[in-house]
């Protein structure tokens, strides 16, 4: 098997070139979006998918007779063990080979590299992603779901927790806050530290809907979070007012208590007042206890990705 270039060029007329240029990005772009919109067009955000260009370091055009096809991009972060990759192919050229190609291509390329394991997400509906990723000895590394559920009509019952309080985030608590986030989500699979830069973004212009449990003895302490995002300017994949829940989190110490419930029914209670009808939020399938407690307060799965991941290290050539 040979690595596609834009020298090499295989009997079918098909090969990968480098992306360069503004024409070449214009194009990446479209077939980007076209694919998306083939695998998830119930999710397009009103803005548009969101750019491959600015998130590769790497990213080819896959070509067969002269037309630009599909697209295989890479995003690699100098002395990581993990390399990302990400595919695209028109909905009319979706054959096995072709899907082979891309991913061929990727795995050939990072291969050249220091990385040990390349990851490749997919939509669980891109069959065609799939059974290629399955051919090459790719494993399904982990799930994660977009869960959505109606926003009552009126207020849910709170089941209170002793010794515990819940209110919002106070200006100059930026740091205490992130120090809660990260030390919440350091036990949790794949954790990367939160950024403080991140976090300020997160909180610019939905700063109100930020709230925290704090101990009732000292509430400086916190011991939980959620963040709640409620936009009357987008829409839901219902095309409902955008509301979203993120950063749930409960401090080890204080799990199994009920803080957790008791954060997501001021977060329902809130969108309520709001005048929200529906919210979204999304979930590590392998965390099994915050999707129980999602499906418990009524979320129910609309969407799945998939993580495929391979050891390159071992990798046949």
């Amino acid at each position: 098997m040979s690595l596609f270039s834009a020298q090499d060029h295989n009997p079918d007329g098909v090969k990968m070139v480098r992306v360069s240029g503004e024409g070449d990005i214009a194009t990446l772009e479209h077939i980007w979006g076209t694919s998306q919109d083939a695998d998830e067009a119930a999710f397009r955000p009103r803005t548009g998918w969101w750019s491959l260009n600015a998130w590769a370091t790497n990213s080819w055009l896959l070509l067969k007779n002269g037309t630009a096809i599909g697209v295989a991009a890479i995003h690699n972060i100098p002395d990581e063990d993990d390399v990302e990759a990400r595919l695209a192919l028109l909905p009319e050229f979706r054959q096995n080979t072709l899907a082979l190609l891309l991913v061929d291509h990727v795995r050939l390329t990072v291969q050249t590299g220091s990385n040990i394991r390349l990851r490749i997400p997919t939509s669980s509906s891109a069959i065609w992603a799939k059974t290629a990723l399955q051919k090459r000895n790719f494993i399904l590394l982990r799930t994660g779901h977009m869960m959505s559920r109606a926003v009552p009509t009126s207020p849910l019952p709170l089941r209170k927790v002793e010794g515990i309080t819940v209110r919002t985030l106070r200006k100059g608590e930026e740091a205490t806050l992130l120090e809660t986030l990260n030390r919440a989500w350091e036990t949790t699979w794949n954790y990367h530290p939160i950024p403080m830069d991140a976090l300020l973004s997160d909180l610019e212009g939905n700063r109100q809907g930020f709230f925290v449990a704090v101990d009732q003895t000292d509430d400086t302490r916190m011991m939980g979070t959620i963040h709640v995002l409620f936009n009357r300017d987008a829409d839901n994949t219902d095309d409902q007012t955008s509301a979203w829940i993120s950063n749930l989190t409960v401090d080890p110490t204080q799990r199994g208590k009920g803080t957790g419930r008791m954060l997501m029914t001021i977060a329902l209670n809130y969108l309520h007042q709001q005048g929200a009808t529906t919210v979204t939020l999304g979930v590590d399938g392998g965390a099994v206890a915050p999707v129980s407690l999602y499906r418990s307060m009524g979320f129910e799965p609309i969407r799945t990705f998939e993580r495929w991941e391979l050891d390159i290290t071992t990798a046949q050539p």
